[in-house]
């Protein structure tokens, strides 16, 4: 368990939770933190929901296909009601948090619904669903306190996602994350950094620092930014992680940062910079408060004082009023290669969001076709970039090792889940460790490497 141990002298149960995380970095946060507050209260771990006694699923409800996910889930575990009559479950997370109510009526083999309010009491309202109470709370806002606690993380020792924030002030058209977590809250620093040193005290390597947005760190404290703050006492933890920095929107990722990217070599050459469309007129009826020709600008600036930089964004497409031109635009940017990584996801509308209501939606086949055209062209130019680096020797941070000899990890230039891997096919080696390997051979979006 890291960030915190198990107490002595906490009274044990006989219950076994399993957990199933979906959705976000946040929310494998959510999950970990759920995880090490249950077995702090005795409960014991179960890694597959066919050994559990209670079930969690924590859930997405970001989009549409993510709350298919969430439901197709919902229904898969629940189903295991009937070779299992005892067996509790309960749903947490943002589907919940939003739809609380269609959930609790509509699903009654559900043992627990729990947003966001109930995770400081989360080993209570467990214990109650064992019990055989029907605990439904879904009223109230995502608390800062909740990650503080004990974390057993879903991620293996060798890196650690840490939340800096909580919720979004930013407000964009089509996004429902402030109807789900609330307006933007920065943790403190020294939470943060209590945070941190536990976790690389238990062994992490590497620190992926997250938030709806993290270059507006601070700022809804003190008016401005304070992200570079933030990272020059990350920086001076004891162990010396890598520390790696996603979600940074454009329109606030400041002068300060950008210095402290270029002079530290262990705040790694890589940036999750999500600009979501190029064209102007699009990103203002999204509410994105940059322009293309700001974009642009941001990104000279960025490949000027980091010529190494690995930049990953993430697009989207059919947004409403987006007309062909318009997609012609994208693509044709797109296609001059300011990134190495891409991720396009096609437009979904959202109730109670301000795109929701504009005119010219836009028919989601031609979102999807249009999504899938994009990642065409920048598969070239991934493609092309990682055979680039073939014959070059990279430091790797494994993160699984085979008993058999082996192991994959990833460099500074991969971020886990969403990028590729570098695979090194022997070798004895342990999670957690850095070597240096040489890159050999690209397979598809992965790197095979010699060590």
């Amino acid at each position: 368990m890291a960030a915190g141990r198990q107490k002595t002298g906490t009274r044990k149960t006989h219950w076994r939770v399993a957990i199933v995380d979906l959705g976000c970095a946040k929310n494998t946060i959510d999950s970990e933190s759920a995880l090490g507050a249950l077995l702090e209260a005795g409960f014991a771990f179960a890694a597959d929901v066919t050994e559990a006694d209670l079930v969690l699923i924590n859930t997405c409800g970001f989009i549409n296909s993510a709350k298919e996910e969430s439901i197709a889930n919902i229904l898969e575990i629940t189903a295991h009601k009937q070779d299992n009559p005892g067996l509790k479950i309960a749903a947490m997370g943002c589907l919940v948090q939003r739809y609380g109510e269609e959930l609790s009526q509509e699903v009654l083999e559900l043992d627990g619904l729990l947003g966001f309010s109930a995770y400081n009491r989360l080993a209570d309202n467990c214990k109650k669903i064992m019990a055989g109470k029907r605990v439904v709370s879904y009223q109230g806002k995502a608390s800062l306190s909740f990650g503080e606690g004990p974390r057993l993380l879903l991620t293996g020792k060798a890196y650690a996602y840490l939340r800096i924030a909580e919720g979004c002030d930013n407000r964009c058209a089509y996004c429902a994350v402030p109807l789900i977590r609330g307006s933007y809250r920065s943790r403190s620093a020294a939470a943060i950094l209590r945070e941190a040193e536990a976790l690389v005290k238990e062994g992490a390597r590497e620190l992926c620092l997250v938030a709806q947005d993290t270059a507006y760190y601070g700022a809804d404290r003190t008016g401005k930014p304070r992200l570079g703050k933030l990272l020059r006492k990350l920086l001076q933890i004891p162990g010396k992680p890598w520390i790696r920095l996603l979600y940074a929107h454009p329109a606030h990722l400041d002068d300060d940062t950008i210095a402290l990217l270029a002079s530290e070599e262990q705040l790694l050459h890589y940036l999750d910079l999500p600009i979501q469309h190029i064209n102007t007129r699009i990103l203002k009826r999204m509410g994105r408060k940059v322009t293309r020709q700001e974009i642009e600008k941001l990104i000279s600036r960025l490949r000027a004082r980091i010529p190494e930089l690995t930049l990953r964004t993430s697009l989207i497409t059919g947004f409403p009023g987006e007309t062909e031109a318009d997609f012609k635009e994208l693509q044709e940017f797109v296609a001059e290669g300011h990134f190495q990584h891409l991720g396009v996801f096609s437009y979904s509308r959202e109730e109670d969001t301000a795109a929701y209501r504009m005119k010219n939606q836009v028919p989601e086949a031609l979102g999807d076709s249009r999504a899938e055209a994009l990642m065409k062209i920048q598969q070239g130019i991934t493609f092309a970039w990682l055979d680039s680096r073939l014959g070059q020797t990279v430091p790797v941070l494994v993160e699984q090792a085979s008993p058999g000899g082996g192991a994959f990890g990833r460099s500074s230039c991969e971020a886990p889940e969403v990028d590729g891997e570098i695979i090194i096919p022997n070798g004895d080696f342990y999670p957690g460790q850095i070597i240096p390997a040489c890159l050999r051979l690209r397979n598809h979006y992965d790197l095979m490497a010699d060590a």
